[in-house]
């Protein structure tokens, strides 16, 4: 996929391993990623960051989010995304969890199905089990719709320290409803 057409935003939220490293040296090797590579003095947690990176998107941008633990399975994910957002009508996508090692014997149960219609069209995710999980993706815009203050802990008045993935991702999926692909 054209490089010039993917822009990488990596926030190092104050990790104390050998990340800056391992980063700054991939970039002194890849220079024709990409690639902005931000570390924060103080941590700040997910939601603080992953909104911090979404919004250096432009408007019009399909936005994809990786962090840490996440992975693109095969080189035809970009131009897959790019044909599925090729459609107006889809505002944003969602995926099932999955293993790199395709393990099932968990405890927990995978779900690899799409949100159920009657969800969808009743808008009851949150009365759901949170069965969404990266990949997600999305038009820039749909975040624009968001009021900051849905990703404020009303207990701290802060961002949302952990399960950023919820505070992000059940909002815009409330706002994209039917828009919404699996």
């Amino acid at each position: 996929y054209d490089r010039a057409l993917v822009k990488h935003v990596f926030i190092d939220d104050n990790s104390s391993d050998e990340t800056f490293e391992l980063v700054t040296k991939w970039m002194k090797d890849h220079p024709n990623h990409n690639l902005m590579y931000i570390r924060n003095d103080v941590q700040v947690g997910g939601t603080q960051n992953t909104l911090h990176g979404f919004k250096m998107a432009p408007q019009g941008t399909i936005v994809i989010e990786l962090n840490g633990d996440d992975w693109l399975p095969n080189d035809n994910v970009i131009p897959f995304l790019n044909k599925v957002y090729a459609d107006e009508n889809v505002w944003m996508t969602y995926n099932s969890y999955c293993y790199a090692d395709d393990r099932r014997n968990r405890k927990e149960p995978v779900m690899l199905y799409p949100v159920p219609g009657h969800i969808i069209e009743t808008n009851g995710i949150r009365e759901y089990l949170w069965m969404t999980r990266h990949l997600h993706t999305f038009r820039m815009e749909l975040l624009d719709h968001l009021d900051e203050q849905v990703f404020i802990d009303p207990a701290t008045g802060k961002f949302w320290e952990s399960a950023d993935d919820q505070a992000i991702y059940l909002s815009m999926f409330e706002l994209a409803g039917k828009h919404a692909r699996h």
